[in-house]
């Protein structure tokens, strides 16, 4: 009951009121209709944990990996110490 009481004042109330619920679209347009946001929002975050550049190779035994240079790259010693210091 407290939690809910102090969500209802304070700055948390004005934060949430200044929040957009516009997208702008293709062409400079902009909307503010429930459904084109939300599928907006959805198109945006699929994309941007699913790109469409990724590069998928095979191996010789079949397996497939997706190459990324930071990966990809040797482990540098500084590193290792950084990494053995923290553990």
């Amino acid at each position: 009951m407290f939690w809910k009481r102090i969500a209802k004042t304070g700055i948390g109330m004005d934060r949430m009121e200044s929040i957009p619920m516009q997208v702008v679209l293709e062409h400079s347009t902009v909307s503010d209709d429930v459904e084109i946001i939300l599928a907006k929002w959805r198109h945006d975050f699929c994309t941007l944990l699913n790109p469409d550049n990724t590069v998928i190779n095979v191996a010789n035994d079949g397996t497939m990996y997706i190459a990324d240079e930071n990966l990809d790259s040797d482990i540098d010693i500084l590193e290792l110490v950084k990494a053995l210091r923290d553990a």
